[in-house]
Formats: C-alpha cells, sequence, structure tokens
C-alpha cells in the first residue's frame, strides 16, 4: 500500500469507528460525518502565491507555514512539500435534518453535528500528524499551529483565517466556489474541509478546474436558489455579505445560549490574531444557504457535463451512423447495377 493510500484509509477508519464523530445518545448516536475524500497539491504550485492577492497579502504559503513553526527549511523545500487536502461530508442524515429547519435558526441535528465538528477535527488532525512523524517525515496542521486564528479588519470589513482550507482545497483540485461563498465538491457544499502540510511523498492529485467560481449560477446564469434560503442580507442577488452572514451567525448562537441544546454543545476558543483576543462561542453554522439547493449533496456541474458528453457521444455514433448507411448505400447501389 503507498503511503498516500494508507494515509487515507487511516482517516476513513478513524473517521468510521471514533465516538467524536457521533451525535449525542439522546439524538439519535448517529455518525455526524461519513466517509471524507482527499485531495494533495504541491507547496509550489503558483496558486499559493495568487492566494495572496485573492485572499490576503499576509496568508502563508505553505512553505511559510512549514518555516514560521519550526519545521527544517531546505533548497527547493517548496517543491518537496505536500499539503493534503480533506473533505468531510455531513451523513444524510444530518443533511435531511438540516433541510427542515424553520428558516430562522438552523435544524438542531445540524446544529449538534456542526458544534462536534470541531473537536472531531482536531483529533483527526493530530492523529494525521502523528501517523506521518512515525513514518519518519515531518508534518503539520496549519489549524492547530499557535499562529492560526481570524484577522478582521474595518472599512471595509473583512474577516479571514490565516490559512484558508477552502482555498487549500481548490488547490487540491476539490472543487471550486459557489455564488454563496460555499465551497463546492463531488459530495456537495455541505461539508467541513481541514488539512495537513507534510514533506511525505504524497501522490498530487491533477486539478482539472482553473476558474475558482464555477458554480450553476457562474457558468449558466441560473440558480441562485442559495440567496432564497437566506434568512438575513447576508447574502442578496449582488452576492454574498460577509458582515451581515456573520451578524446573523451572532444572533442565532445569542438564542441558542439560552436554549436547552446547551447542554450538549461543545464551546469553542476563537484566536483573533490583530485584536489579540479569543473568543468563547458555541460553534453552530447557519449554513441556511447550503440546504434545499441543487449543490448541497453532490456537485449539480457533474450531471450537465455528464448529460453533454451522452450528446456529444450520441453525436459521434449517429455521425458514425450516417457514414456506414452511407458505405453500405453506396456499396448496395453498385451492386443493383450490376
Amino acid at each position: 500500500m503507498t503511503l498516500t493510500k494508507e494515509s487515507k484509509t487511516l482517516i476513513q477508519e478513524i473517521t468510521g469507528s471514533s465516538q467524536l464523530n457521533r451525535l449525542p445518545q439522546s439524538y439519535g448516536g448517529g455518525l455526524c460525518f461519513s466517509k471524507p475524500f482527499f485531495g494533495v497539491s504541491r507547496g509550489d504550485d503558483p496558486l499559493f502565491e495568487k492566494f495572496k492577492e485573492v485572499i490576503a497579502a499576509d496568508h502563508p504559503t505553505p512553505a511559510e507555514v512549514w518555516t514560521v513553526n519550526g519545521l527544517l527549511g531546505k533548497n527547493g523545500l517548496s517543491a518537496d512539500i505536500r499539503i493534503l487536502s480533506m473533505v468531510f461530508p455531513y451523513t444524510s442524515e444530518v443533511r435531511e435534518a438540516g433541510k427542515n429547519n424553520d428558516g430562522k435558526l438552523p435544524a438542531t441535528l445540524y446544529t449538534i453535528a456542526r458544534n462536534y465538528s470541531e473537536e472531531f477535527i482536531n483529533m483527526i488532525l493530530q492523529q494525521t500528524v502523528e501517523f506521518f512523524i512515525q513514518k519518519g517525515f515531518s508534518a503539520l496542521a496549519p489549524k492547530l499551529t499557535p499562529d492560526y486564528g481570524y484577522i478582521k479588519k474595518e472599512n471595509p470589513f473583512v474577516l479571514y483565517s490565516n490559512w484558508s482550507e477552502r482555498h487549500v482545497a481548490f488547490a487540491a483540485g476539490l472543487g471550486y466556489f459557489g455564488f454563496n461563498n460555499s465551497f463546492i465538491t463531488k459530495k456537495g457544499c455541505n461539508v467541513i474541509i481541514t488539512s495537513i502540510v507534510t514533506d511525505a511523498p504524497l501522490s498530487v492529485t491533477v486539478r482539472t478546474i482553473d476558474n475558482p467560481h464555477n458554480c450553476l449560477h457562474f457558468t449558466t446564469g441560473k440558480c441562485k436558489e442559495c440567496v432564497t434560503k437566506c434568512p438575513s442580507e447576508g447574502l442578496i442577488k449582488e452576492g454574498y455579505q460577509m458582515e451581515a452572514c456573520l451578524d446573523y451567525c451572532k444572533e442565532i448562537r445569542g438564542v441558542l445560549a439560552k436554549r436547552p441544546i446547551t447542554e450538549v454543545l461543545k464551546k469553542r476558543y476563537r484566536k483573533f490574531q490583530l485584536e489579540d483576543r479569543m473568543e468563547v462561542t458555541y460553534p453552530v453554522g447557519c449554513t441556511f444557504c447550503q440546504f434545499g439547493v441543487p449543490c448541497t449533496d453532490k456537485d449539480p456541474l457533474d450531471i450537465i457535463y455528464t448529460v453533454l458528453q451522452i450528446r456529444f457521444l450520441l453525436a459521434i455514433i449517429n455521425i458514425k451512423e450516417v457514414r456506414i448507411f452511407r458505405v453500405t448505400w453506396g456499396r448496395w447501389g453498385r451492386i443493383s447495377k450490376t
């Protein structure tokens, strides 16, 4: 078994067996996430430099994350680094529950699963890093490093993490961005994404999409169903409005904090770099725009591309049939004349 396959198998086995990936027994005890899938990018992929323009100038490259956290640098370091991006889709049970929200608050089952994802993902990262180290390589999880956190700026308002898991997943060929700013994968946009940086010689995934904005709306000019699902001004027909979206998420946390559900929710400590402060929250998300839309649990473009491929193949077959008919008819005509 190759190192790439061995690491992926390990993560999938942990996902299926870990108690951290389960809902409380009082809520059925089912899995929060189904089988994860993966992509691998190179540390010297030009996209990582491009992210400094797209996200922020201080968004680090994999090599910068590597050296700032004390791992040894060397000539050609970027070319030797691999970034293992992991996508964890919520189970169909959680997704079905998520669709049944009241339009103002997220569904209870989804709220709990989203809340539990934090501790589960951290455990996955720790065990994956340990796996690579035991194999004789170096590795780190940017999300677990001391410098990881959120950067908030005003005028204009912007909030971003200093390691964007969604952009890293794009570099690994795992999907693209939708109109609602979610990341759409082959298993839809209702997912959690994380990553590991290592010098283990993992096999790199071929990225087939270079356009980061590639959802139904951007490709066909239609859809925008996510806009109709948003209960706030966070998503309007002109596009995603980050500040309004975050304000509504904060409002949701405030309401849920006064309800019995907090008895099973887990706290999160979120670090804001520029303000040098920690925020204690219950991560519950909002994601109304991810439920009841074409990209909830699949990449809707796959269907379009499949139809186009079938039409293309039928066209080729039709052309061949015409040619065969013409050749056969021509021969028959020559025979009939003799």
